[in-house]
């Protein structure tokens, strides 16, 4: 795991993925911040439907770890379409407690979901200046 680490750090994230899909193998219980920048690393190599299953894993987390993992399915379903579900995981990263800009960036996409989901026939200002997930997704805090 220690070489997926190394690999998540300097941005290359399909090695990253590689040795962190070998690390958590059958693993059940392993730690939420790991499977986390699994699923980003998937994410970042365009691999959304195993970033979703990695980062729904993550989001189970009651912590900022969660609350990020919360936040990039959102941006994942948006980006695929789903918009029911980016709105239920927009909300929850926006009901974290444990970040104050994040609460800010979902709720705004949260906003940007629901006017757009409510049949409008434009889009949201705010949907055009939707802010796509960075290439380097910050480290959540423990």
């Amino acid at each position: 795991m220690l070489n997926a680490e190394v690999y998540f750090s300097k941005g290359d994230y399909a090695n990253a993925l590689k040795g962190y899909q070998e690390y958590l193998g059958d693993r059940k219980n392993a730690d939420k911040a790991v499977v986390y920048r699994a699923g980003i690393s998937a994410m970042n190599t365009g691999d959304s439907k195993t970033a979703i299953d990695l980062l729904k894993n993550s989001a189970s987390a009651s912590d900022s770890v969660g609350a990020y993992s919360s936040y990039y399915l959102g941006t994942l379903y948006l980006k695929g379409g789903q918009k029911p579900l980016a709105v239920t995981a927009f909300d929850v990263a926006r009901k974290s407690m444990a970040i104050k800009h994040l609460r800010k960036r979902a709720g705004s996409s949260l906003q940007s979901c629901r006017t757009t989901w409510a049949g409008k026939t434009s889009p949201s200002p705010n949907l055009k200046n939707f802010r796509q997930p960075s290439r380097t997704a910050p480290a959540p805090r423990k």
